[in-house]
C-alpha cells in the first residue's frame, strides 16, 4: 500500500529531527569548526546528500539546532513568566527547572555554553526581545524582594547560574548541584525575611 502525503511529512521530519540531534550531539562534544557535514551524516545514518535536502549548508543547520534549544528552553520556563506566585518562590522554581533541565539535557547545554561565546551576536539578535522580556521579569523579582538595585541583582543572578551550568557540565560526578541550588534558593528566601 503506498505512504499517504501525511506519512511522507511524518517520515520527513523525523529524518530531520535525526539529523538535528546527530548535529547537537557533535556540535557540542566537537565544536562546530570540527563538525563536518560528513560526520554528522554519518552520526544520523544517512548520506551526506540527503542532510543537503533539509538544511542549505553547516551555517543553516547550526542555526536550527540553537532555535531548537531556544525553543525547548523557552518552554521550560514560559510558566514562570506570567507566575503570580511570590519572588522567592519563583526563583526557587528557576533554579529547580534550570537544574533539571542541566541534568536531562546536557548535550543542549554544552552545546549553548560552547556556541555561546562564538555566536554572541546572532542569539542577541535573535532572541533579544526574549532575553528582554526575561531580564524585566527577574529584575520585577529583585524589586519585589527589596533589593536596593534590583537590575544589578537580576544579572548577578543571571551570573550565577552562568556559574552552576558551567561548574556543572565541566564534572557532572563532582559538582553537588542540589546542594548548591538549595543553597542559593535558599538566600533568596532568608532577603525575603530580611531585605539587606
Amino acid at each position: 500500500m503506498p505512504r499517504t502525503a501525511e506519512q511522507y511529512a511524518e517520515i520527513r521530519q523525523e529524518r530531520k529531527e535525526e539529523i538535528l540531534r546527530a548535529a547537537l550531539r557533535l556540535f557540542g562534544e566537537k565544536g562546530y569548526e570540527a563538525t563536518s557535514i560528513d560526520t554528522i551524516a554519518k552520526e544520523a545514518n544517512i548520506s551526506k546528500g540527503l542532510v543537503y535536502n533539509y538544511f542549505e549548508n553547516k551555517q543553516t543547520l547550526l542555526e536550527e539546532v540553537l532555535d531548537m534549544f531556544y525553543q525547548k528552553l523557552g518552554g521550560t520556563f514560559r510558566s514562570l513568566h506570567d507566575s503570580t506566585d511570590p519572588a522567592e518562590v519563583i526563583i526557587r522554581e528557576m533554579l529547580y527547572l534550570t537544574r533539571d533541565s542541566l541534568k536531562g539535557e546536557q548535550e543542549f547545554w554544552r552545546l549553548y555554553t560552547r556556541l555561546s561565546f562564538q555566536y554572541t551576536n546572532y542569539l542577541k539578535e535573535k532572541y533579544a526581545p526574549e532575553m528582554a522580556r526575561w531580564f524585566n521579569k527577574i529584575t520585577a523579582v529583585m524589586e519585589e524582594l527589596k533589593y536596593p538595585n534590583p537590575q544589578i541583582e537580576a544579572i548577578k543572578l543571571g551570573s550565577i547560574i552562568d556559574g552552576i551550568s558551567f561548574n556543572y557540565l565541566v564534572a557532572p560526578e563532582l559538582y553537588p548541584i542540589d546542594e548548591v541550588i538549595e543553597n542559593v534558593a535558599n538566600e533568596y528566601e532568608a532577603q525575603r525575611q530580611n531585605p539587606r
